[in-house]
C-alpha cells in the first residue's frame, strides 16, 4: 500500500502535492485507467480513511442532462450495501473536475488474474462465481442492473473477497454515448443488449455473467473476433460455445450452468442469480478448497453441520462510517430492510436521501448532530431520526407539517411531501432536534423473546423443572425479560410452532444498557409508540401487553446501566442465583454492532471465558445478530453459545428476521443443543 502521495499523480491532474481534492482528498497514487475515467488511491482526510476516487472523463458529464443522470445512477448504486459490492459513496467536483468516491479494494483484477494464470482451476472459478453472484442477488433485489460486468469490474481483494465495481454506473457512462453505439462491452454483452430488442434487466447480467464464468474455466474469451462489431454479432448468428470443447475434463452440470447462462433467449437463461447461485451450490464439493471456503454461499443454517464449536458471533461485513456519510449508508440499509412495508418511511427516507445528496441545510443540522453520535449498526441513525419525528408529530398533534402522515390513526404517505418534510426538520423545531441529541432507538415489545424463551424451553426449564435466571444485554426497556407470561408464538419452516418454556422457575430479570429506558415512565412509554412504524396495529397491541406485563411480572425486573465490557463480571454474580443445576442464559438482540470494535472484541472475548468458568450445560450466551444485511427475511442468526466445562460449544438454531415472526430451524440444531443444555 503507498504510505505517500506520488508526486507524478498530482502533476497528471495539475493539482499541487499539498492540495486536497474538493478541500477533503488527498491524492495518493493511481489505481488504474478505464472507459470512464482514471481511478486513483486517495486519502479522505475527513474521515482518515482510504478511499477510491474516480475522475470522470468531461464526456460523460458534459451537459447538466447528463451530470443529472449520473446523480440519480449514484443514488440508486448507493442503496446496494453488501460485501461483494464496491460500495458507491459520492459525486462531487474539484475546479471543473467531476469525480466518484467509492470503496477501495486493494487487490486485483479477475481480468489480471485470468491474464496472468489462464485458466483458473475449477474450484477457484467456482468460488469466485459464487461470490459474484452473492453481489448480483444484493443489487438486482435493490432494482440495479450493471449492464457491463465483465473481468475488469470483477476485483479479488488481498483477503480473497470478490467486489464487483462499477454497480449502476456503468449504466449512467453508457447511457452518455450519443455516438449510436451499443451499450456495453462486446465480448460479454447479451443479445438483447446487441440488437436492442427486449428487455434490459436481471438475466442480462446473469448473460454477461456466463461470459465471465466461461472466461475463468476455459482461460480464452467466449466470443473472439477481429472487431467489436463481429465480435458482438456473433452471438446472434450462432450458439454459445461449448466449455467441453476446451476442458473435456469438465463435469456435465458445470456445462449445463455456463450453457444456462448463455442462452441466446432470456426467457431460457437461469430466472435469476439465486437460481445460478443454487446451481453453484450444487456442484460445490463438500470439501471446499480457500477460495470456496472465503464464499461459503450457502445458508449459514445449512453450512454449519459440523461438531459444536466456539467462536464469537460472525458480523455481516457491513462497514459504518460516521456524521452524514454514515446516516446516508443507513438510509439504503435501512430501505433494503424496510422493503415496502411502511409507505410513509420509505417516502420520508427517499426525500431526505436526496437532501443529504444535495447538501442542504437539512445536511448541514444532521452533520452538526452526528459529529457528536456515532452510531455503528445499520438501523440507529435511520431509525432514531424516523421516531424522532414520529415523537414530535404525536406530541404536537394536527399542526405538525407530517402528523396525517406518520401520526395519525390512518397514515397517509401521500402526505409526505418534500415541502413538509423540510418544515419538520426546520431549525426551529427543537423538539425533534431535542429527542434527536437525547434519545436512542428501542423497537423491542417481547418478539425478539424467541432468542431466550425458546433455549431455555430446550434447556428443560418449563414446568419449573429447573431454575432460571436471564439476563438481556442491551435490554433497554428491558420488554424481552416479562416475555414468558405473554401469548407469544413463532412458526418454523417446517411447519407448526417453535416450542417455548412457560411456568418458569424464574429467580432473577437483569437487563444491561448503558442508557435504559423505564417502560413504567410515562416519558418513556411515549417515545416506545413512535418508535413503531406508523399503521402497525399489531405491534402497538403487543407494545402495551408488554408494558402492561412489565409492572406485574415476578421477580420484578432490574435494569442496570452497564456497558457491554462490564456485563461478563456480573454475570459471575448472577450464576450464584440460579441455585444447583440452574441455568444461566445470557443473550443479546442486535447488540454487536452497537459496540465499538476494541470493546466489542474484549466483551466477547469476556463472554466466552465467562462460559468456560460454568459447569456443562448451566451457562449459555444466545446472539441474535444479523447474518445478510441484503435481504428482507431471514436476515438474522441465532447462535448459542454453550458451557461445557472446557471450551464452549456452538450452536446455530436457525435464521429469523429483526422482529421475528417465523423461524428457519437448522436440521438437527434443536437436538444438539437440548443435550449441549443438558445439566
Amino acid at each position: 500500500m503507498t504510505l505517500g502521495p506520488d508526486p507524478s499523480v498530482g502533476n497528471e491532474l495539475g493539482i499541487g502535492l499539498d492540495e486536497l481534492i474538493a478541500g477533503r482528498y488527498q491524492l495518493l497514487s493511481i489505481v488504474g485507467r478505464g472507459g470512464m475515467g482514471s481511478v486513483y488511491r486517495v486519502r479522505d482526510r475527513e474521515l482518515d480513511e482510504l478511499v477510491a476516487l474516480k475522475v470522470l472523463h468531461a464526456g460523460l458529464v458534459g451537459s447538466p442532462e447528463m451530470l443529472d443522470r449520473f446523480r440519480q445512477e449514484v443514488k440508486l448504486a448507493r442503496r446496494v450495501t453488501h460485501t461483494n459490492v464496491a460500495r458507491t459513496y459520492d459525486i462531487g467536483e474539484h475546479r471543473g473536475i467531476r469525480f466518484l468516491t467509492m470503496e477501495l479494494v486493494e487487490g486485483e483484477s479477475l481480468a489480471t488474474m485470468v491474464e496472468r494464470d489462464g485458466a483458473l482451476p475449477l474450484e477457484a472459478a467456482l468460488g469466485i462465481a459464487a461470490q459474484m453472484c452473492a453481489g448480483m442477488i444484493a443489487a438486482h433485489e435493490a432494482g440495479v442492473i450493471h449492464r457491463d460486468l465483465k473481468p475488469e469490474n470483477v476485483s479479488i481483494a488481498s483477503d480473497g473477497r470478490v467486489v464487483l465495481m462499477d454497480f449502476g454506473i456503468a449504466r449512467a457512462a453508457l447511457a452518455g454515448d450519443t455516438d449510436g453505439a451499443m451499450l456495453g462491452t462486446p465480448a460479454y454483452m447479451a443479445p438483447e443488449q446487441v440488437n436492442g430488442a427486449g428487455p434490459i434487466d436481471a438475466r442480462t447480467d446473469i448473460y454477461s455473467f456466463g461470459a465471465v464464468l466461461y472466461e475463468m474455466i476455459t482461460g480464452v474469451v467466449a466470443w473472439p473476433g477481429s472487431s467489436p462489431f463481429h465480435v458482438a454479432r456473433a452471438r446472434l448468428l450462432a450458439p454459445p460455445p461449448d466449455p467441453l470443447s476446451l476442458r473435456p475434463e469438465l463435469e456435465p452440470a458445470v456445462r449445463s450452468l455456463i450453457l444456462g447462462c448463455l442462452a441466446r433467449i432470456p426467457e431460457q437463461r437461469f430466472p435469476d442469480a439465486r437460481a445460478v447461485l443454487r446451481a453453484l451450490g450444487e456442484l460445490m464439493a463438500p470439501t471446499s478448497t480457500p477460495a470456496l471456503q472465503t464464499i461459503d454461499p450457502t445458508p449459514p443454517h445449512v453450512r454449519s453441520q459440523e461438531p459444536a464449536r466456539a467462536t464469537p458471533t460472525a458480523g455481516h461485513g457491513y462497514q459504518s462510517k460516521t456524521g452524514v456519510d454514515g446516516f446516508r449508508e443507513d438510509i439504503a440499509q435501512q430501505r433494503v430492510l424496510m422493503g415496502e412495508r411502511c409507505p410513509p418511511y420509505t417516502r420520508i427516507l427517499d426525500i431526505l436521501d436526496d437532501q443529504l445528496v444535495k447538501e442542504t441545510s437539512v445536511e448541514r443540522h444532521f452533520a452538526r448532530v452526528w459529529q457528536k453520535r456515532t452510531f455503528d449498526g445499520p438501523y440507529e441513525r435511520t431509525l432514531l431520526a424516523l421516531a424522532a419525528l414520529r415523537h414530535d408529530a404525536l406530541a404536537e398533534g394536527p399542526t405538525h407539517p407530517l402528523y396525517d402522515a406518520i401520526a395519525a390513526d390512518e397514515p397517509r404517505a401521500s402526505a409526505v411531501t418534500e415541502a413538509a418534510l423540510l418544515a419538520a426538520l426546520a431549525p426551529d423545531r427543537l423538539g425533534f432536534w431535542i429527542t434527536l441529541r437525547s434519545r436512542r432507538i428501542q423497537t423491542n415489545e417481547t418478539s425478539r423473546a424467541l432468542i431466550w424463551l425458546w433455549p431455555a424451553a430446550l434447556a428443560g426449564c418449563d414446568d419449573r423443572r429447573r431454575p432460571l435466571v436471564i439476563a438481556d444485554i442491551g435490554a433497554s426497556a428491558g420488554l424481552n425479560l416479562t416475555a414468558e407470561s405473554l401469548p407469544l408464538s413463532w412458526t418454523r419452516n417446517g411447519g407448526g410452532t417453535v416450542t417455548r418454556a412457560t411456568r418458569m422457575d424464574l429467580r432473577a430479570r437483569v437487563g444491561f444498557e448503558p442508557r435504559p429506558l423505564d417502560a413504567l415512565r410515562k416519558e418513556d412509554q411515549s417515545w416506545l409508540h413512535a418508535c413503531i412504524w406508523p399503521g402497525d396495529v399489531e405491534r402497538t397491541k403487543r407494545l402495551q401487553a408488554a408494558i402492561a406485563a412489565f409492572q406485574v411480572v415476578v421477580p420484578a425486573p432490574e435494569l442496570r446501566p452497564k456497558r457491554a465490557l462490564s456485563v461478563p463480571g456480573e454475570l459471575e454474580s448472577l450464576s450464584m442465583r440460579a441455585g444447583p443445576r440452574g441455568l444461566v442464559l445470557a443473550y443479546q438482540s442486535l447488540v454487536r454492532d452497537y459496540i465499538g470494535g476494541t470493546e466489542r472484541d474484549a466483551y466477547e472475548a469476556a463472554m466466552l471465558d465467562w462460559l468456560r468458568r460454568g459447569a456443562k450445560g448451566e451457562r449459555a450466551w444466545v446472539t441474535l445478530e444479523l447474518a445478510d444485511s441484503s435481504v428482507s427475511s431471514f436476515n438474522c442468526g441465532i447462535d448459542v453459545h454453550v458451557a461445557t466445562g472446557g471450551e464452549p460449544a456452538y450452536v446455530r438454531l436457525g435464521l429469523t428476521n429483526y422482529h421475528p415472526a417465523a423461524v428457519d430451524v437448522a436440521p438437527g440444531a434443536e437436538e444438539q443443543l437440548a443435550d449441549l443444555l443438558r445439566a
